[in-house]
């Protein structure tokens, strides 16, 4: 069986920072599933984006992360198809050791010539809440949260990995059924498939025999 991978993202890593005793991570991100593009050249990219990275903290000593690189996955949580909301939540999780895996997302000197570029607005309340929806796509990481909070925190986040296990399990079900049904179908063709019968020798038959031969056999009944 023929398996297709898609290619892997232009610029993919995995990125493994530790984090000193006490020491922020220092990044903000933004972006999400629907929510504010967090991609200024794709209005309808929902992935998550890292939008600053502190002068203090793990991120800026490490210097790998970057501004505008896309999230992949955090600590091998996906983070593909969560809100903004979530990803902050996973991304407030991690303990001292962090692991992400980024790839390439968008130029931050391009974008902020494009958001900062002028434009028409018809609707004179649509410029706040523009900026109202931007800011609430714009979240850091750095909130120290309460063992309450950290609590159901983590509770949320193994809730979100166990969907995604059901979900590529449920996926996993239905691709193999599918292949189970072709393989049925093909052995059912062939079965049914009609075959031409090349013809036997036929023996002859009685009427087609000399009338010597007729009468031989008839007396041969006879006796």
């Amino acid at each position: 069986m023929l398996v297709r991978r898609d290619p892997s993202p232009p610029g993919m890593e995995e990125i493994v920072i530790q984090k000193q005793p006490g020491e922020k991570l220092g990044i903000s991100i933004r972006g999400g599933a629907k929510g504010h593009a967090g991609n200024p050249f794709d209005a309808t990219d929902e992935g998550i984006f890292i939008s600053k990275v502190s002068s203090s903290g793990a991120a800026a000593r490490d210097g790998r992360l970057l501004v505008g690189m896309r999230i992949l996955e955090v600590s091998n949580y996906s983070l593909l198809g969560m809100t903004h909301t979530e990803a902050v939540r996973v991304l407030r999780a991690v303990g001292d050791t962090l692991v992400m895996l980024v790839c390439d997302g968008f130029d931050p000197g391009n974008a902020a010539a494009v958001e900062a570029s002028p434009g028409i607005i018809a609707n004179p309340f649509a410029a706040g809440i523009v900026r109202k929806n931007s800011m609430e796509s714009i979240s850091s990481i750095d909130r120290d949260l309460s063992p309450e909070e950290m609590d159901i925190l983590q509770k949320e986040v193994e809730m979100v990995r166990e969907t995604s296990q059901w979900e590529r399990e449920e996926m996993e079900k239905v691709e193999r059924m599918r292949l189970e049904r072709e393989e049925d179908t093909r052995l059912l063709e062939e079965k049914t498939e009609v075959r031409p019968v090349p013809p036997g020798p036929q023996s002859p038959q009685l009427n087609q025999l000399p009338p010597c031969q007729r009468g031989g056999q008839l007396q041969r009944i006879l006796l």
